[in-house]
């Protein structure tokens, strides 16, 4: 990428591009990249999460993504148990402000699995110049295939209209995380649909929308790539056949003679097997 390294600063929130990220446009060339499958995005279940009046608007976005794949992950897994949402204000307020320092953050916890760049519209890179119409190229591609995509802003005068007005001076700062594309509000064909955690009176309902042409006053768009729950799902189907085996032994111990519930009696299946599995 070009040596031309620009900060962003606005508030104590900064975008600082790292050369060393891997780029989307890279990763589209991958074979892997033609078995996505698109998906349904669960916003009949989520819940956009208040950040109230606290700056900590950095890591309830990145905290929005992670809810959200868990909660899909649940829904394909078809399991009969939602896990809860991870409420932000849970881990403590802290000072960090950078967008590279919360996705690698959440990659190092292992609450992704990753993550890919879509670089700022005045980067150059192996692949070539970032331009708007490359930038809405992939966040078009990246959106369609179901990622949510981590970004920001501070070259728009935040106001109550759900349209943002953006422009080239730097406003007020803020972090949020893109989740659709081609959304159509009001007057406009289509937009970005970004979902907000700064009042459910702001906006619509939770959510904003950006225009096309305005992505290259986004930050540093990061597209994170979902970390499969396996640990949970292996411990929850394991759980599904004890209970199942317990309930079966009661069953029989009910329908049993004298001599089978003396034998069920003695060995405590039920107790043995929820002390063993942690249930």
């Amino acid at each position: 990428m070009s040596k031309e390294l620009k900060i962003d600063i606005m508030d104590d929130v900064v975008d600082i591009p790292d050369k060393r990220d891997w780029l989307f446009d890279e990763f589209l060339q991958e074979e892997q990249a033609e078995a996505m499958t698109e998906r349904v995005r669960p916003t009949d279940i989520y819940k956009v999460l208040d950040q109230w009046k606290t700056s900590m608007c950095s890591l309830y976005a990145i905290q929005a993504i992670i809810n959200a794949y868990t909660i899909l992950e649940d829904i394909k897994e078809e399991w009969e148990t939602i896990r809860p949402q991870i409420d932000p204000a849970t881990k403590g307020l802290d000072n960090i402000r950078a967008l590279q320092t919360r996705v690698n953050n959440a990659n190092k916890s292992w609450e992704i699995d990753g993550f890919l760049s879509i670089p700022r519209v005045w980067w150059n890179t192996p692949t070539g110049k970032m331009t708007i119409e490359r930038r809405n190229r992939e966040l078009q591609i990246a959106l369609q295939r179901w990622f949510f995509i981590y970004t920001g802003t501070n070259n728009t005068p935040w106001t109550m209209s759900p349209l943002l007005r953006m422009q080239q001076k730097q406003f007020i700062w803020h972090a949020f995380s893109l989740v659709g594309a081609n959304d159509v509000y009001r007057w406009d064909s289509w937009l970005y649909k970004f979902v907000n955690s700064y009042g459910k009176e702001r906006g619509d309902k939770w959510y904003w929308y950006i225009r096309p042409h305005d992505v290259d006053k986004l930050f540093t768009c990061y597209i994170i790539i979902p970390k499969d729950s396996n640990e949970f799902f292996k411990k929850y189907r394991k759980n599904k056949k004890v209970y199942s085996l317990i309930n079966q032994a009661k069953e029989l111990y009910r329908e049993g003679t004298p001599e089978i519930q003396k034998y069920f009696e003695q060995i405590q299946l039920s107790k043995n097997l929820e002390q063993l599995y942690k249930l």
